[in-house]
């Protein structure tokens, strides 16, 4: 009987704090949507980060384009945007 109680109030504990955690996810997420730019996107120039993606940079060489836009990098890009991201 002790046992059921004891792991009935632990499940409790988890679900409320896992409730907790996901609510916290949810308010930041949004916020993160609209920082960064989607694949050929707009974005700022020299600022990789400002695009989505592990593998996006913002790329201002697009013949027939002015400005820069958000493409697929390379390995060196994920390693880039890993450790100033």
């Amino acid at each position: 009987m002790e046992v059921s109680v004891i792991l009935l109030f632990s499940l409790v504990v988890f679900a409320v704090a896992s409730a907790s955690l996901e609510e916290n996810r949810k308010e930041e997420f949004p916020e993160q949507q609209r920082a960064c730019a989607a694949f050929k996107a707009a974005c700022t120039k020299d600022d990789d980060c400002s695009c989505c993606g592990d593998w996006d940079k913002c790329d201002c060489n697009w013949p027939g384009k002015p400005g820069c836009y958000c493409m697929r990098g390379m390995i060196a890009t994920r390693l880039k945007k890993m450790a100033i991201c």
